[in-house]
């Protein structure tokens, strides 16, 4: 039987048909062997469904690296030919108007037109001018800014001229890279018709610009090893084609139709392009200019773009190699250790079975320890609180009681020397006043401390009677009154009309409004005033009110002033003196009572504190109070 515990709670899950005999062993250990080869095959469907859900994730964040890198790299080409295209079109811009103004004078009087003579004014439009021609209405060059004296070449077969000819272009025409046959180099035309004020056709003013000189942003552009920047026209004809970072332009001859997209002005559109010229697939940003008949094309390399994220893909894979390789070994290493264990638990099975006896002893003593440890502490916790309290007492009560009691014995041995030294108008009434006083002050704490400690004994009863608010706020008020005018403070009181009567104990109602009262009067200021206010509540009953403007308490402040001769410290209250138990003599009795006591509190700016009477102690007939609401100190 020795074995049987250890079968039906084992940590293999097995249960032994008969526990204490020769075949439970043997039953035991088959049954522990299927029960390891069912968890060795969890085990190793769980690895392989762990690679599968590694891998699909490692192939899910490769897809998102290679979109997160498209994505980059479109927007930085739709910013790169946004802001290409502004140059380009600011630079049209500025040939347009001066071809603009040649136009003009050339309409205006075209035979004194000398280009020659007014090329260093064309010198300040910049480096893309690299001609500026004037070409008559039979395609005879007629001024150039390259010649003093015009030659007779024929430009009638050229594109830029030819396309003006029937009056259909209006405005630039931005032609083909071509050779110049006066500038010998490869530029771009552009030209602009000259024609009367009644359409007759005078000729041509064309302006040759070096491609490379439209734009010299792509100098400064880092794209890759296979970034390209291009400017076609509407056609799909290359007119330039730069590589950034060079110093000149390349392949800006004529070359075959290459796109022919439909943009609007200033539209953009991204694709995957293999090019046509040196057959590398790139990421192409093709954005129309928004005056001009031509496109900027950003080209950045695919393989310039995915660089990272494939460098990032091949490092999460190879670290998911690694991990498939480290899940595998785990996984034969925990099916070794599964069949260890299975193989050790059989052959200690019957030992485990003596120790768990042992070690259910053990934890009983354990507990039983545990039990004795946590009495043992909460003693000493209640001893240190007791001595605690006991010093605190021992504080408050040297000082409570000492000083009335110094000053009894001052004041009678004062009369008592009156016998044998006898002093002419010696105020005897006075020392007895004095004598009286402070006997009073030691009666009302020795009373209060034996309040409290029947309070807390639980053997403090109330002798019920029918009382009303009013009644005792006038009572309380006037124990207090004294007090208050020494200090200067006024007293004043705002009861509501329909207050009802309760069935309570009136001295002990009346000894929480005076321990409050005190309290209110002991640490306002000189020249304050302290508020007693009632008014029925449907939830809680009546609730009596005492408001003052005096130096208020913290959170933290008003748990320390609950608390038995806890006195809150600071620089009025330490002066102001007291007990420390008002406010939980009256905390208790209002307890006492069935009720609560709730104190709102800012430092610096007064405390109000509340006694709630439950509504089980109110008589609904209510009783009308005979005194109005005003100042009584």
């Amino acid at each position: 039987m020795a074995l049987d515990r250890f079968w039906s709670n084992g940590p293999l899950g097995v249960i032994a048909r008969h526990a204490g005999s020769a075949d439970a062993a043997a039953d035991f250990a088959v049954r522990a062997r299927r029960h390891t080869t069912r968890l060795s095959i969890k085990v190793a469907m769980l690895a392989l469904g762990l690679a599968i859900v590694m891998w699909v994730v490692i192939t899910l964040v490769g897809r998102h690296e290679q979109d997160a890198a498209l994505a980059s790299a479109r927007i930085e080409g739709s910013n790169l030919t946004a802001a290409l295209a502004d140059e380009v079109e600011q630079t049209l811009t500025t040939v347009d108007r001066a071809m603009a103004m040649l136009a003009d004078e050339a309409r205006d009087d075209p035979a004194h037109l000398d280009l020659y003579q007014i090329r260093t004014q064309l010198a300040v439009l910049g480096r893309p001018i690299v001609q500026g021609a004037l070409i008559d209405a039979e395609g005879k060059l007629r001024a150039s800014t390259l010649l003093n004296r015009t030659e007779p070449i024929d430009f009638s077969d050229r594109e830029h001229f030819r396309v003006h000819l029937d009056g259909k272009q209006h405005g630039l025409f931005i032609s083909k890279p071509v050779v110049g046959r006066v500038s010998r180099r490869v530029t771009i035309q552009l030209s602009r018709r000259v024609e009367k004020a009644d359409g007759t056709f005078l000729g041509v003013v064309v302006f040759s610009l070096l491609p490379e000189a439209l734009t010299t942003m792509y100098r400064h552009l880092d794209l890759g090893e296979h970034g390209v920047v291009s400017l076609i026209g509407l056609d799909g004809i290359l007119r330039a084609r730069f590589h950034p970072g060079e110093s000149t332009a390349a392949e800006t001859t004529e070359g075959p139709a290459i796109w022919r997209p439909d943009l609007a002005p200033s539209e953009a559109i991204t694709f995957v392009r293999r090019s046509q010229i040196d057959q590398v697939p790139r990421l192409v940003t093709l954005r129309r200019l928004a005056s001009y008949p031509l496109l900027v094309a950003v080209g950045l390399g695919l393989d310039d773009v995915l660089a990272v994220s494939h460098t990032q893909t091949w490092l999460v894979r190879g670290t998911g190699v690694a991990l498939t390789i480290l899940l595998g070994g785990l996984t034969g290493l925990l099916v070794r250790e599964l069949w260890r264990r299975t193989y050790r638990e059989i052959e200690l099975a019957a030992e485990q079975a003596r120790l768990q006896a042992a070690n259910a002893a053990v934890s009983a003593e354990r507990v039983k320890l545990a039990a004795a440890n946590l009495e043992l502490q909460a003693s000493s916790e209640r001893a240190e609180a007791a001595n605690r309290a006991k010093s605190r007492f021992l504080a408050q009560m040297s000082h409570e009681l000492r000083t009335p009691l110094h000053a009894i014995i001052g004041f009678a041995e004062i009369i008592k020397d009156q016998r044998t030294r006898p002093q002419p108008g010696a105020p005897l009434s006075d020392y007895a006043t004095q004598i009286w006083t402070a006997g009073r002050s030691l009666l009302e704490t020795i009373n209060a401390i034996l309040d409290i400690a029947r309070l807390d004994a639980g053997t403090a009863q109330l002798a019920e009677t029918t009382v009303r608010i009013a009644d005792v706020v006038r009572t309380g008020i006037a124990a207090v009154r004294s007090h208050a005018q020494a200090r200067q403070i006024a007293l004043e009181t705002d009861l509501a009309r329909d207050l009802p009567a309760l069935r309570a104990d009136a001295a002990k109602l009346r000894q929480i409004l005076v321990c409050l009262l005190g309290n209110a009067v002991r640490f306002s200021p000189p020249g304050g005033d302290v508020v007693v206010s009632a008014h029925a509540d449907p939830d809680d009953g009546v609730i009596l009110a005492i408001t003052d403007s005096g130096i208020g308490m913290s959170d933290a402040e008003i748990a320390v002033a609950l608390e038995p001769f806890g006195q809150v410290e600071g620089v009025l209250s330490r002066s102001a003196g007291g007990t420390g138990l008002g406010l939980p003599l009256a905390k208790r009795l209002a307890e006492l009572h069935g009720g609560s006591l709730r104190i709102r509190s800012t430092v610096g700016s007064g405390t109000t504190v509340e006694v709630l009477i439950p509504p089980r102690r109110v008589i609904r007939q209510p009783a009308v109070a005979d005194e109005a609401p005003g100042a009584v100190a």
